[in-house]
């Protein structure tokens, strides 16, 4: 069910602020579970009145952690044990940029939602996400499902978020994924031609 830009809108700084807590953590936890197992327009729609600053850093920061601990098991399973401190830093710094690009261009297309409110709510399952392909041996398999996934969340989730139809969260996603599928072909055509210039050099010699 597609949001209606018409109905109630969502205001943030509803509940109290969490503490960081044992129970605040928690409470990120259940939100996470929720977007990844009952993923719908409703789901996301709830979340919006909770944004706040203390359940972001915890979300952001609870699933860098973790994803910087798995990725030091699969390091050590391989024998290459590093980028653990590259991924503490560069994880959260990843997130917020994506997410000034995502906010950018639904602005573009009339969205009128707050950065603070998207980050919280497409932290709900962009964290899980982030954990679930980071574990050893596994994670690499459902990279481009949970990549598929995220993009089909991030559509529902753009709808409550920054008051728009479908329409205008589709195009939001169609735009994200012609982005990613530009850079991809970029980075390929890159190495491929670096490759190239390697042969044409040892060849040479």
């Amino acid at each position: 069910m597609s949001y209606s830009p018409g109905g109630p809108g969502y205001a943030s700084g509803g509940p109290a602020e969490p503490a960081f807590s044992q129970a605040g953590l928690q409470d990120v936890v259940n939100s996470w579970i929720a977007a990844v197992t009952k993923p719908s327009v409703q789901t996301f729609a709830a979340e919006v009145p909770r944004t706040s600053q203390n359940r972001l850093i915890m979300s952001v920061g609870l699933a860098t952690v973790i994803a910087a601990v798995l990725g030091l098991i699969s390091g050590l399973l391989s024998g290459s044990a590093t980028g653990f401190i590259g991924s503490l830093i560069g994880t959260p710094i990843g997130f917020f940029v994506g997410q000034g690009i995502i906010f950018l261009i639904a602005k573009m297309v009339g969205g009128n939602g707050s950065f603070m409110e998207q980050s919280w709510v497409m932290s709900t399952f962009w964290a899980p996400i982030l954990i679930l392909t980071n574990i050893p041996i596994i994670g690499g398999f459902i990279g481009l499902f949970a990549w598929l996934y995220s993009l089909y969340l991030t559509y529902l989730a753009l709808q409550p978020t920054h008051r728009m139809d479908s329409t205008k969260a589709l195009t939001v996603v169609g735009i994200l994924f012609a982005i990613v599928v530009v850079l991809g072909l970029c980075a390929f055509f890159t190495v491929g031609l670096a490759f190239l210039g390697l042969a044409a050099a040892g060849g040479n010699q």
